[in-house]
């Protein structure tokens, strides 16, 4: 089935004109009542990586989520604004992320709630993918749909960010580490972020492009205005647009090609049936960041040819690592706090990393409050494994 996504051009994140481009935006794939029935509690989820200011681009903008939690109820439907950000899935923790980046006065306005259940559920996977369930927030579980909200950026694991990245948000809290360790290898894990966009299901995608991110996303890289919103029923087609938008190649991106491979979307942007603005392909060229490919020797077939402490020592010469920046730590400890495996200690409130328990998820630089954390790409990785 063709799938359109619809695209509105959206000069900044002023209230109203984003509240009359939202509705515009969802109208042209069938209008509000297509997608909330009178009565149904919907759950709005946004991107809240962690506790950020608006303008920082590293989360979902206040003004788009009080538009969609605006449209929710004028269609009859219950707003409950949902996320769960990296680290320890805690109540007062959810309440700092809500005031930080905004999420409590876009609540305040437009009468949506706020999510501070911190229960579990476990839910399905539709067959075809690599996992058989997952664990999600409760309010999910017992919600009647779920309207995602994403934010265009680039990622220093993934590449690319949007619809499906997003959705991981629906894991809570530190389960997200147990599956960052279980599946550290990035085609996996990109796999396994389909198999939760599948579960979820969400009635309707929107994705916040009006100023996003390049560079070191999801949170350290630098904010780039793109103008616009964008929105679809299919989260992997979403992505694939998203990214022609930002001149980024789906085959740099391992959810795209895996949902490619998969043939959950075409495999030309090209040939999306797109609905709204005219907009460029690419409107602008996001930069990424470099890349962080992890090839590990140790499970490459190299034991038995060298000494296990000798191929442990090659093995951390030529994969990616987090590099920890003296100048910008605080010593806060949250990557120590949010590392999966538990490879990052606190020295003399200084990170230290263990290099052959780390399993480069680079949790660690996505949550630093202060972006202290940085992927070290060694100059031999990079040269033997391009």
């Amino acid at each position: 089935m063709e799938q359109t996504v619809a695209v509105v051009r959206c000069p900044g994140y002023e209230r109203e004109v984003v509240r009359e481009s939202v509705d515009r935006l969802v109208g042209l794939l069938g209008g509000w009542e297509a997608f909330v029935r009178p009565g149904e509690t919907i759950v709005v989820k946004p991107n809240l990586l962690s506790a950020r200011k608006p303008q920082e681009a590293v989360t979902t903008h206040p003004s788009v989520i009080e538009g969609v939690a605006r449209g929710v109820a004028g269609a009859g439907g219950r707003a409950v604004i949902a996320d769960s950000p990296g680290g320890l899935f805690s109540p007062a923790l959810i309440r700092r992320v809500y005031r930080e980046t905004g999420m409590a006065e876009a609540a305040a306005r437009s009468g949506a709630d706020l999510n501070f259940n911190t229960g579990e559920a476990v839910i399905r996977v539709p067959p075809g993918g690599i996992i058989a369930a997952v664990t999600v927030m409760e309010v999910v579980a017992r919600s009647a749909g779920v309207i995602s909200v994403s934010k265009l950026k680039t990622h220093g694991l993934t590449r690319f960010t949007g619809a499906v990245k997003n959705l991981f948000g629906v894991v809570p809290g530190l389960k997200k580490a147990e599956y960052h360790f279980s599946m550290p290898g990035m085609e996996d894990f990109s796999a396994m972020l389909l198999d939760v966009a599948r579960a979820v299901g969400p009635r309707l995608h929107l994705m916040d492009a009006v100023v996003g991110m390049e560079g070191e996303g999801p949170s350290a890289g630098v904010p780039v205005t793109a103008g616009v919103l964008l929105a679809g029923t299919c989260p992997f087609t979403l992505d694939l647009a998203a990214a022609a938008l930002a001149g980024i190649d789906p085959g740099e991106a391992p959810t795209l090609a895996e949902a490619l491979k998969r043939g959950y979307t075409g495999r030309e942007a090209g040939k999306i049936r797109l609905a709204g603005d005219p907009v460029p392909m690419p409107a602008v060229r996001f930069r990424l960041p470099p890349r962080a490919r992890d090839v590990d020797l140790l499970r490459a077939g190299s034991r038995g040819l060298l000494p296990g402490w000798l191929l442990r020592a090659a093995n951390n010469r030529v994969r990616p690592s987090p590099a920890f920046y003296r100048q910008t730590c605080s010593g806060c400890g949250e990557c120590s706090r949010v590392c999966p495996p538990g490879a990052i200690r606190m020295e003399n409130k200084r990170p230290r990393v263990d290099l052959d328990r780390c399993i480069r998820c680079f949790c660690c630089q996505e949550l630093c409050p202060e972006k202290a954390v940085k992927i070290n790409r060694p100059y031999l990785g990079r040269l033997l494994f391009r």
